[in-house]
This record gives C-alpha cells, structure tokens and sequence, in this order.
C-alpha cells in the first residue's frame, strides 16, 4: 500500500492523496485476511507522511501568498513610471518590437501580479527597462493614456503645449480631476463642452 499512496503522491495535491488513501485503506481494511490484519506501525507511518505533505502544502500556499503580496508592493512602486517591455501575443511568443510606457495600475491576472502598461497587462519579471519621470510628464502620459480618441488627445496635447508654463500645472490638474465626467466614446463637441466645465482650461481657450 506505500507504493499505491507514493505513486499518487508523485502528481496529486495533499486533499486527494488524503482521499485516495483513505478509499484504499477502507478497501484493505474491508477485504483484510481476519487472521492476518494490517500493520498498525505501517498505517500509523502512512498517516504521518499525509500529515507532513499536508503541512508542506500549506506552507507552500503561504509562501505564494506572501510572494504575490510582495509583487502588488512592487508593482504599485512602478505606478506613473515609464516602463519598457516586449509584448506577447495569444501564443505567449513574445514580439521582437518593445513598447514603452506609463503604468497606470496593478493588477492580478490569473493569480499572476501584472502591471498595465498601455494596454497591456505585463509582469514584473517581463518588464527590461524602467524609467524614472518628473510629475507633469507622468501626469500627461496617464491622461492620454486615458483619453482614447486621438483628435481629444490632440486638444490636450496642443492645449497643454500652447498654454504658459506656470499654468500648465493648473491646467493639467484640472483635467485629472474631471476626467471621470468625460462621457464614455464622447463626440468632439461633448469633450469640447466636458473642457468647458474646467475653470483653468475654459480661460485658455
């Protein structure tokens, strides 16, 4: 019978050893020879090697909790930074081209910590180059990033560009803080009234 519970061992989890065990042990006991019963010694050794695996499991579940908690700590570091990384496609075959970009948030992804980055949703360990960037520059990238129409991002862009330096922080604020009032898939004519709405954007136009 070890030989049956090691052969299970060799590709099952902790809960289905437990369970395939104790279905065989209840077919030996069922079926034991009266005059020949089954070794204690040997059933008691059994049982202390299920408990032992039970508790590696266990602690292997801790450590993976502990290191995807470490990763979001990470990744949450990388938030407004410009980050380089080579993208994969459905296959998982990675692009030979690189993208760079600002990470926006974090994320878990099948139980995986990924940061996104234009887009993409990357892990840590694929990102190659991480880039350091004064706050204006980081504020721009993220609020592009979130404005998906590219006549709209040329608006803010030209806006941002035409406006005197000591009120482009102002501006941009202002932008940030509205941007949830942006109408979804938004015409020309509703960003321009949603522009509107923002005190230090409506004195530039």
């Amino acid at each position: 019978m070890t030989e049956a519970v090691s052969a299970i061992g060799a590709t099952a989890s902790a809960d289905s050893i437990r369970n395939d065990y104790l279905k065989l042990l209840s077919a030996q006991l069922s079926n034991q020879n009266p005059l020949e019963p089954m070794d204690n010694h040997d059933m008691t050794l059994q049982m202390a090697a299920l408990a032992e695996l039970e508790q590696m499991e266990n602690i292997g579940h801790t450590f993976q909790k502990l290191l995807r908690s470490y990763d979001m700590v990470e990744g949450s570091k990388l938030i407004g930074k410009k980050v380089t990384f080579f993208p994969k496609d459905s296959h998982g075959v990675t692009d030979d081209t690189s993208v760079t970009g600002i990470v926006t948030d974090v994320n878990v992804v099948d139980s995986e910590v990924t940061v996104r980055v234009n887009g993409h949703d990357v892990a840590i360990d694929e990102i190659v180059n991480i880039t350091g960037t004064n706050e204006l520059t980081t504020k721009v990238d993220m609020l592009l990033e979130t404005i998906t129409s590219p006549e709209q991002r040329q608006v803010v862009e030209q806006l941002l560009a035409d406006a005197p330096v000591g009120k482009q922080e102002q501006i941009l604020q202002g932008l940030v803080d509205r941007i949830d009032y942006l109408p979804d898939n938004a015409t020309l004519q509703q960003f321009y009234n949603w522009l509107s709405t923002i005190p230090a954007v409506e004195a530039a136009l």
